[in-house]
């Protein structure tokens, strides 16, 4: 996942600009990391503090799969609008996912970063699953 987490923030770099990304992490079964950090993220947020918005993340990814099955599709991410930044949750796998803030002042829109993200994600060697099968009833 580190090496998917880096990839994403060297697109996200060159898509988007140095000032527009905040931050990105990646979480697994086992814990959280962190491949990239802004320096206004730094000054902002404490190191364990960013560990903990990560691990929130994670947990709270563990429902993704139930969102999956009332909906009937497939869940691509999730997004927090905050004052200043936004913050999407890309699932890989039903423990394994992206995180990553952007700017809120950015030039971007959500579906076209997410829609970025995903083709990093296609190219990579990773397998992307889906959280829950739905039941299509």
């Amino acid at each position: 996942m580190e090496e998917l987490a880096e990839r994403v923030a060297d697109a996200l770099r060159e898509k988007y600009g140095e000032e527009t990304l905040v931050g990105v992490s990646y979480y697994h079964e086992d814990g959280v990391g962190h491949v990239y950090r802004s320096e206004w993220a730094a000054e902002k947020y404490d190191p364990e503090e960013v560990d903990e918005i990560v691990q929130d993340l994670r947990f709270e990814a563990l429902g993704h799969g139930a969102h999956e099955q009332r909906h009937r599709e497939g869940l691509h991410a999730t997004v927090r609008v905050y004052d200043e930044l936004i913050d999407v949750v890309v699932p890989i796998t039903e423990f394994e996912g992206l995180a990553f803030a952007l700017s809120n002042d950015g030039e971007y829109t959500v579906r076209n970063v997410v829609s970025l993200v995903e083709t990093v994600v296609e190219e990579s060697d990773v397998e992307r699953t889906a959280l829950d099968h739905p039941s299509g009833e």
